[in-house]
C-alpha cells in the first residue's frame, strides 16, 4: 500500500513540474514564472517593483526571433528591452509603432536596421512625463501594438502584434489612475514643469464609443500653450481623431491645420494640441495679443479613411480668473465690402550672426459679411519685400462668416542672402496679394500695398 501511495505521489509531482515548465502561450516558448511583486517607489513616485518574464514574442527560424528581455528603470522612465535576432543574409528593418501601458497609448515609435545574421538589442523608453501625469505610477501590463519586420529585398513586411506582456504587479497594484486628478496634482506640475490654467472633467461624446473624459489648458515648460484632451476609444476599431479649427480669445486659426491621433481599439491617450502649431510662431502669438490665453475651443471629429470629416463637436475651456481678453490692433491695410485686413508686421524665424534667415509675415482677416469665403494667396510675386519678389509657403484657408482668422506666411528663402539684410528693421516696404473666393469663383483681389510693416 505504501509503495502504491509513493508511486501516486511521484506521478503527481512529475505532472506538477511539467505544468510549471511548459507554458507555450508565446509562439511555443516557455514562459518562466514571474518573481514575487515587491513595491519599490523611486524618487519620481513611480513603482519599480513591476517586471516581466523574459518572453519570446515572435519566432521564425526563416526570418527572426523577437524577445522581450525585461523592464529596467532610470531617471527618465521605464525601459523595455527588446532583442531582435536576424536569421537572414541581408538587413532586416524593425519598426515598433505604438505601445500601451495599462491601456494608455503612448507616443512610442522606434525603428532600426538589424545586420545580416546579427542580434540587435533595443531599449524602448516609457517616459515618466507621459505616465505619471496620466495617473499611472506602476506598470501592470504592456501591449506592443504593431511590430513590423521588413526584409531589405522588399518582401512584404511581417507584422507582429498586438502582443500583451503582463507584469508581476497585475492584480496587486492599481491598474490605472485618474488622468484628471494626476494632471491637477501640484507635485506633478512642479516635477514636470507645466501649469494647468483651466480644466474640465466633463465627458463629451465625439462618436459612438469615442469620447473626451477630461480637458486641460496647459502652459508647458517651453512657455507654450497646449490644449490637452483625455481621449477614449471603446470600440473594436482604430479611429483617427482630429483636433481642428482652434479659436483662441475669439480668433480663428486656419482650418487647413489640424492635429491627428490614431486611437487604437479599447485604449485611451492624453492628446495635446499645441496652440503654436497652426502655422503661427511664438512671436506671432504674442503679436496678435493672444497671450495670456483666456478662452480656447477646438472642434474634434472622426476622420474617415479616404474622406473628410463632416460631423464634429466643440470642446471649450476658459480661464475664469483671467482679466479681459487681450487684443492687439495691428495696422489697418484693407477695409472693403465687410472684409478687414490688418498687418502685424514681420519677424524672424531664425537669425544668425552672418546671414538673416527666413521670416513670417502676419495678418488677421475679419469677415463681417454673412458669407463664407475661401482665402488664397496669389502665388508667385504675391509677396514683395524691399521691392523684391520673395518666395513663401503658400496658404489656403476658409474665412467663415463673422470670423477673425489669423494667417501667417513664412518666407521660403534666406532673407539675408536674397536681400542682403541683417535685421528686420532694414525691411522698409512690403506688398501682399491675396484672393477671396466665393462658390469657387474669384470674387476680389486684395492688394496690400507698401508700406505694410
Amino acid at each position: 500500500m505504501k509503495k502504491v501511495l509513493s508511486i501516486i505521489l511521484a506521478l503527481a509531482m512529475l505532472f506538477a513540474f511539467s505544468a510549471c515548465g511548459t507554458d507555450t502561450s508565446n509562439n511555443g516558448q516557455a514562459s518562466p514564472e514571474l518573481p514575487a511583486y515587491v513595491q519599490n517607489i523611486n524618487a519620481e513616485g513611480f513603482d519599480e517593483g513591476a517586471c516581466i518574464a523574459e518572453t519570446v514574442i515572435y519566432d521564425n527560424p526563416k526570418l527572426a526571433t523577437v524577445t522581450a528581455k525585461g523592464i529596467s528603470y532610470n531617471e527618465s522612465g521605464a525601459v523595455l528591452q527588446l532583442e531582435i535576432k536576424n536569421y537572414l543574409d541581408e538587413y532586416l528593418q524593425y519598426d515598433l509603432n505604438n505601445i500601451c501601458v495599462n491601456g494608455l497609448m503612448l507616443s512610442s515609435f522606434d525603428f532600426d536596421l538589424v545586420e545580416a545574421g546579427a542580434t540587435l538589442t533595443k531599449d524602448v523608453e516609457l517616459l515618466y512625463n507621459e505616465l505619471i501625469p496620466s495617473g499611472i505610477t506602476v506598470i501592470t501590463e504592456l501591449t506592443l501594438c504593431s511590430l513590423k519586420l521588413t526584409p531589405e529585398d522588399g518582401e512584404e513586411a511581417t507584422e507582429v502584434g498586438p502582443v500583451t506582456l503582463q507584469t508581476n504587479a497585475l492584480g496587486v497594484a492599481e491598474a490605472a489612475g485618474s488622468v484628471y486628478e494626476a494632471m491637477l496634482s501640484e507635485d506633478n506640475q512642479e516635477q514636470f514643469s507645466y501649469s494647468v490654467l483651466a480644466s474640465s472633467n466633463k465627458r463629451t461624446d465625439i462618436a459612438d464609443g469615442v469620447y473626451s473624459a477630461s480637458t486641460f489648458l496647459v502652459l508647458n515648460d517651453y512657455q507654450q500653450y497646449d490644449f490637452v484632451t483625455e481621449l477614449h476609444n471603446d470600440t473594436d476599431e482604430t479611429v483617427t481623431v482630429s483636433a481642428r479649427r482652434p479659436v483662441v480669445n475669439g480668433m480663428l486659426f486656419p482650418e487647413d491645420s489640424s492635429f491627428l491621433v490614431d486611437l487604437l481599439p479599447h485604449t485611451y491617450c492624453v492628446f495635446a494640441a499645441g496652440l503654436g502649431g497652426y502655422g503661427v510662431s511664438d512671436y506671432c502669438f504674442e503679436a496678435l495679443g493672444l497671450s495670456p490665453v483666456c478662452e480656447v475651443s477646438f472642434e474634434y471629429a472622426i476622420e474617415p479613411e479616404g474622406g473628410d470629416a463632416t460631423d464634429s463637436v466643440t470642446i471649450s475651456l476658459a480661464q475664469t480668473d483671467t482679466a479681459d481678453t487681450p487684443t492687439a490692433e495691428g495696422k489697418l491695410v484693407y477695409n472693403k465690402g465687410g472684409i478687414i485686413v490688418r498687418s502685424f508686421g514681420i519677424a524672424p524665424e531664425c537669425e544668425g550672426e552672418e546671414s538673416f534667415g527666413c521670416a513670417s509675415v502676419l495678418f488677421t482677416i475679419e469677415n463681417r459679411t454673412d458669407k463664407e469665403y475661401d482665402l488664397q494667396d496669389d502665388g508667385a510675386g504675391a509677396l514683395v519685400l524691399n521691392g523684391k519678389e520673395i518666395e513663401f509657403d503658400s496658404k489656403y484657408c476658409t474665412l467663415p462668416a463673422g470670423a477673425v482668422v489669423a494667417v501667417s506666411y513664412e518666407t521660403s528663402c534666406m532673407l539675408g542672402d536674397d536681400l542682403g539684410i541683417t535685421s528686420i528693421s532694414e525691411i522698409t516696404s512690403g506688398k501682399m496679394s491675396l484672393h477671396l473666393y466665393y462658390c469657387s469663383t474669384t470674387l476680389e483681389e486684395i492688394l496690400i500695398d507698401a508700406p505694410v510693416f
